[in-house]
C-alpha cells in the first residue's frame, strides 16, 4: 500500500512538473515575442534604420512601424484606439484651383505626352477626373450625448484637382529630386519640416491629391489587401490596401445636410466629358463616399452593402513618401468569414474589378504570414500605411479592453 501512495505520488508531482515546464516554456516564449517586438519595431533606432532611403530617415520619428519594418509613409493623424465615424466629420469645399510651380509646370505637356503613350501601350485607363485635393486638416475632441469619454472629430477643407495634374505635378518631383539635395527639395516642394512639424499639407507645391485606403476587415481575425492589376495607370503590379480610391467631384458629391449623394452614378459616364476635370460640386466631395464607393466598384456591390454606416471608419490620415500626397485610412467591418468575401467579389463583381485581387491575411503581427507579406511584397506605402494602422488599432483595443478578437470586432462594427 505504501509503494503505492509513493507511486501515485510521484506520478502527480511528475504530471504537475510538467505541466509547470510547459506553461514556463509558453511564457518565455511569449516574454522573449514581447521583447523583440519592442525591441525591433517600437523605435525607429532599432528598426533596420541603416537600410532607410534618406527622406525616410529624416521622417523616422512619424512613419509606421511594424515588428520588422515600416511603411514610407509619414503619420499625420490616427494612433491607439482613434477613429471618426461618418458623423464625426465635417467638410468644407473650396473651388480654387492648383497653382502648379513654375519648374514643374513647364514639363507639362510632355511628362503627360509620355504618360499617355505609355497607357495606350499597356491598355491602362488615363482620364483626367475632376478629384479632390486635401487643402487642409484639423483633428478635436469633444464630449457627445453625455458620455464623459473625449471622441476625435474631424474637420477635412477640399478644393479641386484634376488627375493629369497629379501625373506632371509629382511625376516632375522625382526628376527634381535628383538635382539637389534631398533636405531642400522636399522642404521646397512639400515643406518637410512643417508637416513634420504640425502635420499640415497646406504648403505643398504638389497635387495633394485625396486617396482613400480602405482595409477591410473580418471577424475571423482577418484583414485584406489587394495586388493591384497591370491595367491601372497608377502602380500597377503592387501591394495595397483592400480597396483605394480618390476622392471624386462628381461621382462623391454629396448633400451636406442629408448626406445623400446628389448624382446618380449609373446616370452619367465620367467619360462622356459631362463629368470632367471642370465640375463645380453642388455639395460637397465625401471621403466616406468616395471609400464606400470603392467598396462597390473594387470588390462587389454586394460586399458593400454588407458593411454598415456604422462599419466604416477613418482611423488615419497618412502622407506617402513616394507619391507625395496624402491619404485618408479606412477601416470597413465586414461580418462575413474572410474565405467567403473574395468568392462573393468574383461572382457578383463591381464594375472596376479589373484593379486588382483581393487577399487576406491574419490580422495581428503575431502572424508570421503577416510579418512575411508586409516586408517582402512591393508595397504601396499608402496601402502599407492603411494595414498597419489597422492592426494596430485591433491590437490596441483588444489590449485595452482585454477582449477576444471577435468582441473587438463587434464594438468597432457598432460603435459610433
Amino acid at each position: 500500500m505504501g509503494t503505492f501512495i509513493v507511486t501515485l505520488i510521484v506520478g502527480c508531482l511528475s504530471s504537475l512538473a510538467v505541466v509547470a515546464v510547459t506553461f514556463l516554456g509558453r511564457r518565455a516564449m511569449l516574454l522573449a515575442r514581447q521583447q523583440s517586438r519592442r525591441r525591433r519595431g517600437s523605435h525607429y533606432k532599432n528598426c533596420h534604420a541603416e537600410a532607410m532611403k534618406p527622406v525616410e530617415s529624416f521622417a523616422r520619428d512619424r512613419l509606421y512601424y511594424y515588428p520588422d519594418g515600416w511603411a514610407s509613409a509619414i503619420r499625420l493623424w490616427g494612433a491607439g484606439e482613434d477613429f471618426v465615424s461618418f458623423d464625426r466629420v465635417s467638410l468644407s469645399y473650396s473651388h480654387n484651383s492648383i497653382v502648379p510651380d513654375p519648374v514643374l509646370r513647364d514639363r507639362r505637356e510632355e511628362i503627360l505626352s509620355e504618360r499617355m503613350r505609355v497607357a495606350e501601350e499597356n491598355g491602362r485607363i488615363l482620364f483626367d477626373g475632376p478629384n479632390t485635393r486635401l487643402i487642409s486638416w484639423r483633428a478635436t475632441v469633444s464630449e457627445r450625448h453625455g458620455v464623459a469619454r473625449e471622441q476625435p472629430e474631424m474637420t477635412l477643407c477640399l478644393g479641386p484637382v484634376g488627375w493629369f495634374e497629379y501625373e506632371y505635378l509629382n511625376e516632375a518631383f522625382a526628376d527634381e529630386l535628383e538635382k539637389e539635395g534631398v533636405r531642400n527639395v522636399y522642404n521646397h516642394y512639400i515643406a518637410l519640416e512643417e508637416l513634420l512639424r504640425d502635420g499640415s499639407v497646406k504648403n505643398s507645391k504638389l497635387s495633394n491629391i485625396l486617396d482613400n485606403a480602405v482595409s477591410l476587415i473580418t471577424p475571423d481575425g482577418y484583414i485584406g489587401y489587394q495586388i493591384r492589376s497591370s491595367r491601372v495607370s497608377a502602380v500597377p503590379g503592387r501591394l495595397t490596401s483592400s480597396v483605394a480610391e480618390n476622392t471624386n467631384r462628381f461621382l462623391d458629391d454629396t448633400d451636406p445636410k442629408t448626406f445623400a449623394l446628389i448624382n446618380d452614378p449609373g446616370g452619367t459616364s465620367l467619360l462622356d466629358g459631362t463629368a470632367d476635370n471642370s465640375y463645380v460640386p453642388v455639395g460637397v466631395p465625401h471621403p466616406f463616399a468616395a471609400a464606400a464607393r470603392g467598396l462597390a466598384a473594387e470588390l462587389s456591390p454586394t460586399i458593400r452593402e454588407l458593411v454598415p454606416s456604422s462599419g466604416l471608419k477613418l482611423i488615419g490620415i497618412s502622407f506617402d513618401l513616394r507619391v507625395l500626397h496624402p491619404d485618408l485610412i479606412f477601416a470597413a467591418f465586414i461580418d462575413m468569414p474572410h474565405r467567403d468575401v473574395p468568392k462573393l467579389a468574383r461572382e457578383k463583381p463591381g464594375n472596376e474589378f479589373v484593379e486588382g485581387t483581393l487577399r487576406f491575411t491574419p490580422a495581428t503581427f503575431d502572424s508570421a504570414e503577416t510579418l512575411a507579406l508586409l516586408s517582402e511584397g512591393d508595397w504601396v506605402p499608402a496601402g502599407k500605411a492603411a494595414v498597419i494602422r489597422a492592426i494596430e488599432l485591433l491590437e490596441s483595443v483588444r489590449s485595452v479592453k482585454r477582449w477576444s478578437f471577435r468582441s473587438c470586432f463587434d464594438y468597432l462594427y457598432t460603435a459610433d
